[in-house]
C-alpha cells in the first residue's frame, strides 16, 4: 500500500510539473503571439471585419483563459465593441482530447457602440448576415463537437451602451444555471436620455413632471428564466427596483410572469 502511495504521488507531482511547464511555454512571447495571430485571423476571417487582442492569458493548473483588450470593428472602421477582459473557465480533461468545455466566462469593460439610421440599417447588420451565411454554407456537426458550451455562470461588469444619442450603463449582470434553475441578476442599471430642450413642464409647475426626453433611471432586478427555447421565452420577474429622482418614478417590489413569443412581450403582474 505505502508503494502504491508513492506511486500515485510521484505521478501526480508529475502530471503537475507538465501542465506547469505548458502554462509557461503557452504564456511565452512568441506562443501569445501565435495564439493572438491566430484566433484574430480565425475571426475576420469569419466575421469578415476586423478584429484585435492585445493580450492572451493562459492558467492550465487554474483551468481557466483571459483575453485583454479585444475590440471588433463595424464596417466604418469604429469600435462596435470594445472588451478590456474576458475570463473563460475550461475544462482540462476535454482540452487533452480537443474539446473545449466552457463552463464560466466573465466580461469586464464593455463599450457597445449601436448606430440604427432611420434609412440605412444597423452598424451590426453585417455580424447577422456573416451568421446567416454561416449557417447556410455549414455542414452537418459531428456527434462530438470541438466546442461545448456548459456554461453554469456568466457575468458582465460595466458596459456601456451608446445606441445612436441615448446612453445605457450597468454596473453588472450576472447569469446562473444550477440544476436546472436558471435566474438572472441585474444591478446598477442606468438609462439616461438628454434631448438638449427645456423640459416638457419648464414653467408649467400644474404639468406632469414625466418626459422622456429627460430621464436618469436607475434599476436592479431579478429574474428566473422558466423556459427558453428558439420561439419562446418566459420568465418570473422576482425583484423590481427602479426609480428616477428626476422624472419622479419610484417602483418597487413590483412581480410579473413575462412571456415573449412571436416578437411580443406579455406581461402579467403577481400580487
Amino acid at each position: 500500500m505505502g508503494k502504491m502511495r508513492r506511486v500515485m504521488l510521484i505521478v501526480a507531482v508529475a502530471i503537475a510539473a507538465i501542465i506547469l511547464l505548458a502554462t509557461i511555454i503557452c504564456n511565452s512571447g512568441y506562443v501569445q503571439n501565435r495564439l493572438i495571430s491566430m484566433a484574430t485571423d480565425a475571426l475576420e476571417k469569419e466575421l469578415n471585419t476586423e478584429v484585435q487582442i492585445e493580450g492572451i492569458g493562459i492558467n492550465l493548473l487554474g483551468q481557466h483563459v483571459t483575453a485583454y483588450g479585444v475590440s471588433l470593428k463595424d464596417q466604418q472602421q469604429r469600435d462596435l465593441v470594445r472588451v478590456k477582459e474576458i475570463f473563460g473557465d475550461f475544462r482540462l480533461l476535454p482540452l487533452l482530447s480537443g474539446h473545449v468545455a466552457l463552463k464560466e466566462c466573465r466580461l469586464s469593460g464593455i463599450d457597445l457602440l449601436i448606430i440604427k439610421p432611420e434609412d440605412g440599417p444597423a452598424n451590426y447588420q453585417f455580424l447577422l448576415d456573416s451568421a446567416k451565411k454561416g449557417n447556410k454554407n455549414k455542414k452537418k456537426q459531428p456527434k462530438n463537437k470541438v466546442f461545448q458550451l456548459d456554461l453554469q455562470y456568466a457575468k458582465l461588469e460595466q458596459l456601456h451602451v451608446r445606441y445612436n444619442d441615448k446612453d445605457y450603463y450597468l454596473d453588472q449582470a450576472a447569469y446562473s444555471d444550477w440544476r436546472d434553475n436558471r435566474h438572472l441578476e441585474i444591478k446598477g442599471l442606468n438609462f439616461k436620455t438628454d434631448n438638449h430642450k427645456p423640459r416638457r413642464n419648464h414653467n408649467k409647475p400644474h404639468r406632469g413632471a414625466f418626459d422622456e426626453g429627460h430621464l436618469d433611471l436607475m434599476a436592479d432586478m431579478g429574474f428566473d428564466i422558466l423556459r427558453a427555447d428558439k420561439d419562446t421565452v418566459r420568465a418570473r420577474l422576482t425583484k423590481c427596483c427602479i426609480q428616477d429622482t428626476i422624472a419622479g418614478i419610484d417602483l418597487n417590489d413590483v412581480r410579473a410572469d413575462i412571456l415573449y413569443s412571436d416578437k411580443h412581450i406579455h406581461l402579467s403582474r403577481l400580487h
